[in-house]
């Protein structure tokens, strides 16, 4: 492993090196070609250059010459630290893939979507000036802030494709929690109407400049507070089920990392000297370890509720694809201590 990857580093260094050199003519490349680096890994370098600086730069030189990188985490240890990073870079994508099934779907069924960037440098922002509203959070992207004028703004390195299957498209969402103005009534006995002026901004494939905006007209039921939940789209529903599914899954792993991983941090102390690494292996800044978990009382009850809630939300959209997630949730109750 460790041979591969510094291998795979040396690789990449020269190639960086001698870009200019190898490809003819980079405008042919950028209209015609498509060229790309593909690397199955679990995201855990423990080899050769592997600073952020040193490891992620190689990535950021290719792309400013059109060579492209898309990763295939495998394994259930991937860092979806390296993860979210790798996405920031332009041209680049990320997919993981846990079965021989899902390798031949990426690197052949839908191996032109995976490696066919339509947009790059992808800005979405919200006007705030009329409406009110404000971006709370952002679900399925790392790109986001409040901007100095009151709007607040997406980024999105690069957009891709997704295959269309039963004429629908299952691919990627980045889904918007909004912060209601002041001056909407939660108990008020009338509807309510705003509008949301949306601009999105982004680079073709040939470099070229386009712009968008979009006025988006929000409907708010009477009686808001005490109302059901409303969707506009089926797509829109099962995006908030799938991030509050990730978000309580998300919580109850941090809450397993014992106080005791924390990494080594050496300091001076009166009355001692330096101390020493625990003894051990000492992992780098990329790797991890599998551990035991441990499912508590209260988390049973959680994740008991949740899986109810998950089954009746699949009957809804009339998705049996979900129940795969449900099945996770019922080993993770039979095996509450």
């Amino acid at each position: 492993m460790d041979a591969g990857m510094t291998m795979a580093t040396g690789m990449m260094n020269d190639f960086t090196q001698t870009a200019n050199k190898t490809l003819v003519s980079l405008e042919a490349v950028k209209q015609k070609y498509e060229r790309r680096f593909i690397f199955l890994t679990d995201a855990q370098p423990n080899t050769g250059d592997i600073s952020e600086r040193g490891l992620f730069g190689m990535f950021k030189d290719n792309a400013q010459n059109f060579v492209f990188s898309t990763f295939l985490g495998v394994g259930l240890d991937f860092n979806s630290k390296v993860a979210e990073i790798t996405a920031g870079i332009s041209g680049a994508n990320y997919y993981t893939v846990n079965s021989v099934e899902e390798i031949t779907k990426r690197l052949d069924k839908e191996f032109n979507y995976m490696v066919t960037p339509l947009a790059f440098d992808v800005e979405v922002s919200l006007d705030a000036s009329d409406s009110g509203f404000r971006i709370s959070r952002v679900f399925g992207s790392p790109g986001y802030n409040d901007s100095a004028d009151g709007g607040s703004v997406i980024s999105i390195a690069t957009l891709f494709p997704s295959a269309a299957e039963e004429e629908s498209v299952k691919g990627g969402v980045v889904l918007l929690k909004l912060q209601p103005p002041s001056s909407l009534a939660q108990d008020s006995p009338a509807a309510q109407a705003f509008d949301l002026g949306i601009s999105v901004k982004y680079l073709d494939r040939n470099g070229m400049s386009h712009r968008e905006h979009q006025t988006v007209h929000l409907h708010v039921p009477a009686h808001v507070a005490s109302s059901p939940d409303y969707y506009d789209s089926s797509g829109v529903r099962k995006a908030i089920l799938l991030t509050r599914y990730v978000s309580m899954l998300r919580t109850w792993i941090l809450n397993q990392a014992p106080q005791s991983s924390r990494p080594f941090d050496p300091r001076l102390s009166i009355g001692s000297v330096i101390p020493i690494p625990p003894p051990g292996l000492q992992l780098g800044p990329w790797e991890r370890q599998s551990r035991p978990f441990t499912v508590t009382s209260s988390d049973k009850q959680v994740f008991d509720v949740f899986s109810n809630h998950m089954m009746q939300e699949i009957q809804a959209l009339r998705d049996p694809s979900l129940e795969q997630e449900v099945s996770i949730l019922r080993r993770l109750i039979e095996s509450a201590s």
